[in-house]
């Protein structure tokens, strides 16, 4: 999660992700996707 996060403080054009959910509780992964889904709306 830390990488993803300092990954956006870059404000990228494109990221290409790995397994970004790996280890992660359910609760987690689904709050990530959520950020994910709305990131790649705007």
């Amino acid at each position: 999660m830390l990488a993803i996060a300092w990954s956006l403080v870059t404000n990228p054009r494109m990221m290409f992700l790995d397994e970004p959910c790996e280890g992660l509780a359910p609760y987690i992964v689904r709050c990530i996707e959520s950020i994910i889904e709305n990131i790649n709306a705007e």
